[in-house]
């Protein structure tokens, strides 16, 4: 019996990475998924992955900075299976690296709508229907970013920031409708995210790798597995009793024994 059974998850940026990878599993979990993502190619190829491992998915295509494509991925999604136990807010980027004063407005727009705001337009229209059942789980994909400014990513911060009261503020709304709402707050994850968004070039990310030791306890990147199984236990009744809890998955990044020293010397890495 799947932790998942019976249930129905949306869960956005579905295409590649974490979204990906969480898609994957809550399917083998018992979920009837639906992916969204504004990649098509890749968010169809990953739903056609989950049904080749006799999963359940299908892929919906959606740009999180438009509420339509929201509000018309939420309708599809009830249209086709009748409710949404859980959204996995997972969808994020990343702004061009630099000062704030370095930052352009439509690079802030980007990164702060398609976080912060893609997150509010999830949660916006996802919340009637799982009001009306009383009962959901709503997990959001922040940042350690929400917990200390990393140096030169001012949108980030400050959109990762937005996330992690937003779902605090969800959690303590919705509570008396038997909805949750959780964070997770990855540190340094492996995979294309990373090399895409923190590393200018492959060369640069193995460097980078090999020093992320001196920065987390563990010694290591985590894994897109790894916060998709934290996921999938704040998606699941495994959890029935967290709510508005912000978790890290980290390595022990955000130990608190020098968070200064620690967000200079990862800027360090992205530079």
């Amino acid at each position: 019996m799947g932790k998942l059974d019976g249930k129905v998850a949306i869960i956005t940026g579905g295409a590649s990475g974490m979204g990906r990878i969480a898609g994957q599993l809550f399917a083998r979990e018992g979920a009837k998924v639906v992916l969204a993502d504004i990649n098509a190619e890749a968010g169809k190829l990953a739903a056609e992955e989950i049904a080749a491992a006799d999963g359940e998915a299908r892929f919906v295509e959606a740009d999180l900075t438009s509420e339509s494509d929201i509000e018309a991925l939420v309708a599809t999604t009830v249209d086709s299976y009748g409710r949404i136990d859980v959204l996995f807010s997972n969808a994020g980027v990343k702004n061009p690296l630099g000062p704030a004063h370095t930052i352009s407005e439509k690079d802030w727009d980007w990164v702060v709508d398609t976080n912060a705001r893609g997150t509010f337009f999830c949660v916006k229209h996802v919340a009637p229907h799982m009001v009306e059942q009383r009962s959901g789980s709503i997990v959001i994909n922040a940042s350690v970013a929400g917990f200390f400014a990393l140096p030169n990513q001012p949108a980030y911060n400050a959109s990762k920031a937005a996330e992690v009261h937003f779902g605090r503020s969800v959690a303590a709304e919705y509570g008396r409708y038997n909805i949750r709402c959780n964070v997770i707050c990855p540190g340094p994850i492996g995979g294309d995210f990373a090399t895409k968004y923190i590393y200018r070039d492959e060369e640069e990310a193995q460097r980078g790798k090999r020093g992320v030791g001196e920065l987390v306890p563990l010694g290591r990147l985590g894994s897109s597995e790894e916060v998709a199984n934290v996921a999938l236990f704040l998606a699941s009744e495994d959890s029935s009793y967290v709510t508005g809890a912000s978790i890290p998955v980290d390595g022990g990044l955000t130990l608190g024994l020098d968070v200064i020293n620690i967000a200079t010397r990862f800027g360090q890495q992205s530079q």
